[in-house]
């Protein structure tokens, strides 16, 4: 965690004129900290001297005296993975423990965005070769930038629309990596709890196929997803990967309702998918049926 966050921070400095994804989510990030802090566009040095907080402009990077710039020559070093840090990563380096609240969640926002529009801006990865393809964030910011046929090309004020738009994905992301922070608790709980090898049960849905996939054996996942529906998922031999570590018997695909329960002898199911990486019942102990019949199908 950061020990240095001062209570307060009056002004902001980043550069004039044309912006970019990197200071327009650096600064994003230090609004999660500071909130009403003046925003200075300018490349004006004298300007840039009294700012309490210096992004993407000046061509220093020093931490002491918050400057955050990588123009300068040699830039501003690089993560161990080799992708270069432009502002925002500088921010993110220095602030996101804090902003998080856990470094294991700035880590995760770090690799999920922050990175990869360092990686886009330093010229590390082309766009087209960006992992945010087809339509990488770095494109959609360059529409919030006046056009060139506008009569008053105001680039303070779109700035200001583009911060809005960055805080709101950002603040996302954030959350989104926390709720999976939560998420491997619950999994992890819940394979420590299972009194069934082929299937692990959720006491309510969350991301469950990293650690299930890297921490268990199970076969199936089950857990309620509406009152009367519980749905029994078949966990992935790698994650990510559309190989199941076991398919729903091919008897079974497609079969809904009557056709269903004939087929498995279980009176409250509901269906199972083409696919047959689904299936469903309308109780636990329906749904534990089905998952262990086609275990041992």
């Amino acid at each position: 965690m950061i020990n240095d966050i001062k209570n307060k921070v009056n002004t902001v400095a980043t550069h004039d004129g044309n912006f970019h994804t990197d200071e327009v989510f650096a600064i994003a990030a230090l609004k999660m900290i500071y909130s009403d802090f003046k925003i200075i566009r300018t490349r004006d040095i004298d300007k840039l001297n009294v700012a309490d907080i210096v992004v993407d402009v000046g061509g220093v990077y020093d931490h002491d005296l918050k400057r955050y710039d990588h123009h300068q020559r040699g830039g501003a070093g690089e993560r161990d993975n080799g992708v270069p840090y432009s502002s925002v990563g500088l921010i993110w380096k220095h602030y996101g423990d804090h902003i998080c609240d856990s470094s294991e969640v700035a880590k995760v926002v770090d690799e999920t965005i922050i990175q990869r529009i360092d990686a886009v801006d330093t010229g590390y990865i082309k766009y087209e070769e960006s992992i945010l393809a087809p339509f990488p964030l770095n494109y959609v910011i360059r529409f919030f930038r006046p056009s060139w046929q506008d009569k008053n090309q105001d680039y303070d004020a779109a700035f200001e629309k583009t911060l809005k738009f960055a805080e709101k994905i950002l603040s996302s992301i954030i959350k989104n990596a926390k709720g999976k922070e939560s998420a491997v608790k619950i999994v992890r709980k819940a394979i420590a709890n299972s009194k069934n090898p082929n299937y692990i049960i959720l006491e309510r849905y969350c991301p469950w196929e990293e650690i299930a996939v890297r921490e268990s054996n199970a076969k199936f996942v089950i857990f309620q997803s509406q009152k009367d529906n519980w749905r029994i998922f078949s966990v992935p031999k790698e994650v990510g990967l559309k190989e199941l570590r076991k398919q729903f018997p091919s008897q079974w695909a497609g079969l809904r309702d009557d056709e269903l329960r004939k087929a498995t002898g279980v009176t409250d199911a509901i269906f199972c998918h083409n696919v047959r990486h689904l299936a469903a019942a309308k109780s636990l102990e329906g749904a534990k049926k089905l998952a262990e019949l086609a275990s041992n199908y």
